[in-house]
């Protein structure tokens, strides 16, 4: 049985100013699927992450389901939505109050946040229960990375979007995100990555210029 679509992209393109950043992206991704984009350095993956979640204007057309992205729905798409950027902000003192932070939001008034699961997605991403009481200007890029990729995970929103997921990690870890993103039958992803360990969880691509881009 065919999952729904969950996302659509028809020819999407980005212009700054005179410049063509890249054109004629299109992909449908369904339920449960995990894209990787892929293209040249510079290309424009990243960008292609923003447009999806409304932040660099395009133009064509993004579907998240039936619903197309609009200036009057772009809130409610971001409510189901995570974006973990390349380099994460990470401005509370400390790891266990970062995370615990997006549980105080009116949008996730319904969630709770349970700790022990915490724990478990700490042990899973090969970091140390103590890891919570750090101060956040303490942790290395690695770890750092791999705490906000855990704060969102834990908020189990039905869109993720990664850029270079695992660009700060060693061998191990990729090999752990990549696992741990195949196991998530439920959660639809599209992930910005030059890790071939992710290779082996991802559904498809979505190619941006493949001849190479400007930006």
């Amino acid at each position: 049985m065919n999952k729904s679509v969950a996302l659509k992209i028809e020819n999407l393109s980005v212009n700054f100013a005179s410049e063509q950043i890249f054109s004629g992206v299109n992909a449908t991704i369904r339920s449960g699927e995990k894209f990787l984009v892929s293209g040249a350095s510079g290309a424009g993956k990243s960008t292609l992450l923003k447009c999806l979640l409304g932040f660099t204007p395009f133009t064509g057309s993004v579907y998240f389901g039936k619903s197309l992205l609009n200036s009057k729905n772009i809130h409610d798409i971001r409510l189901k939505s995570a974006y973990i950027p390349q380099e994460p902000i990470i401005l509370a003192p400390n790891v266990l109050g970062f995370i615990k932070e997006p549980f105080k939001y009116e949008a996730n008034r319904n969630m709770v946040f349970d700790e022990n699961r915490l724990d478990e997605m700490l042990k899973r991403f090969l970091l140390p229960l103590s890891i919570k009481y750090a101060a956040t200007d303490q942790l290395s890029g690695g770890e750092k990375k791999r705490v906000a990729i855990i704060a969102a995970m834990l908020l189990d929103r039905e869109f993720m979007f990664f850029d270079e997921p695992t660009s700060a990690l060693d061998l191990d870890c990729k090999k752990v995100f990549a696992e741990i993103i195949g196991q998530m039958p439920n959660l639809t992803a599209v992930i910005v990555s030059h890790d071939k360990n992710i290779l082996s969880s991802v559904d498809g691509d979505i190619k941006i210029n493949p001849e190479g881009g400007k930006k």
